[in-house]
């Protein structure tokens, strides 16, 4: 599973650009943000991914992941739907 995740980021860093040095730091370290209430789900998640190598911060209530996305830049968002008292509305781009 590591191997596919990261295949998809270079993926997109091969189109984005050539230079390597800037592959690493964009890509190297993807940051990852997990949005999940239950405590136990969201450290499994996280450990997870940190296998993989990823940056993961948790967040457990919709109020705090609309907060910390608006000072802070990820790479992905997993994000549980069924987030309690959070209505959730899921657009993605144009």
């Amino acid at each position: 599973m590591c191997e596919r995740l990261h295949q998809t980021a270079f993926e997109r860093a091969e189109i984005a650009t050539e230079n390597d040095s800037i592959l690493k730091s964009e890509f190297g370290f993807m940051r990852i943000l997990v949005v999940e209430d239950e405590r136990k789900i969201a450290t499994f998640i996280q450990r997870g991914l940190r296998e993989c190598g990823f940056v993961v911060d948790i967040v457990h209530r919709g109020d705090a992941a609309l907060e910390i996305i608006e000072g802070n830049h990820f790479d992905a968002i997993v994000l549980d739907v069924m987030l309690r008292g959070v209505m959730v509305s899921v657009s993605f781009g144009d």
